[in-house]
């Protein structure tokens, strides 16, 4: 099993980034860090897995060709704009537009589940 430390290596990230990513108080992260107390195993493993399967979806992204992606984004629910419109954005503007759909899908499904429109007010 990976130490706390090990992991926030890897990450790269500072103490008070780490925290935000991981909405982790900062006192419990600093204390992990300093070995003050140590976190719970199952919490160390839920950081690796979600650390790992972001690095996972980096590299899948990033081999992904923009016709791909603009495949993904113009079969959306949320996505309004016409196919058209995508193909004439850059590779960088997709990839925005990527990144960014996946926060619009998420609300507009917890809308449908939940049974109340907050979405686009």
């Amino acid at each position: 099993m990976t130490t706390f430390a090990e992991i926030i290596k890897k990450t790269g990230m500072s103490v008070p980034a780490f925290a935000r990513a991981f909405n982790i108080p900062y006192n419990t992260v600093s204390s992990w860090v300093r070995g003050e107390r140590n976190p719970p195993e199952y919490v160390l493993e839920l950081i690796e897995y979600k650390i790992n399967k972001e690095a996972e979806e980096a590299e899948r992204r990033k081999a992904m060709t923009k016709s791909e992606m603009i495949g993904i984004i113009a079969n959306s629910p949320v996505c309004e704009t016409p196919l058209k419109e995508l193909k004439k954005m850059t590779k960088e503007e997709i990839e925005d537009m990527f990144d960014m759909l996946g926060e619009y899908e998420e609300e507009y499904y917890n809308t449908l589940y939940n049974g109340h429109a907050s979405f686009g007010d």
